[in-house]
């Protein structure tokens, strides 16, 4: 059985191979095997990679994602004017 530790660094290892990610933006807690993920990122693409690669991990009991998008901010924003 995993420990949080080390669902907590597969989880940040997983979050390292999304492009365009950047996970500092991003809280991680794992307490009993069920990690937290808080934050905000710039693309509903982006929240779903991330919420691929921790639902991907072997270890954790549950997910609990509480990850918004920030609207028109990022490289994704086009300008309506």
């Amino acid at each position: 059985m995993a420990t949080d530790a080390q669902v907590l660094h597969d989880v940040l290892d997983a979050f390292e191979e999304i492009p365009g990610l950047r996970s500092s933006r991003l809280s991680i807690h794992v307490k009993s095997r069920i990690v937290t993920i808080r934050g905000r990122v710039h693309s509903s693409e982006e929240r779903e990679a991330a919420e691929r690669a921790a639902r991907g991990i072997v270890g954790p009991r549950a997910l609990v994602l509480q990850v918004g998008v920030t609207a028109g901010k990022g490289p994704a924003a086009k300008s309506l004017g």
